[in-house]
């Protein structure tokens, strides 16, 4: 078999069966989702059929022994050395 500069000899498809479970009435398919079709990486499926709210929380405070396991791997300047 001879091939010029460049030119394809074979291709490597990536892909897999999926197998997708969603509960009853909580998600709506796609309209161009049939039975067996084939998808692409990054191509919807489905879309919750519930609203998801972020609440406004402030983030959980730090344990003082992981503050101090910081400081102490990297310790910050202390100014104060140096006034009089």
């Amino acid at each position: 078999m001879a091939l010029l500069k460049g030119q394809e000899m074979g291709r490597f498809k990536l892909g897999s069966t999926v197998i997708n479970l969603f509960a009853p009435g909580k998600v709506n398919l796609v309209e161009q989702l049939e039975s067996l079709s084939v998808t692409k990486i990054g191509q919807p499926l489905a879309v919750s059929t519930e609203t998801f709210v972020t609440p406004d929380a402030e983030p959980a405070p730090l344990p003082a022994e992981e503050i101090e396991a910081e400081h102490d791997a990297s310790p910050l300047v202390d100014d104060k050395k140096d006034q009089v």
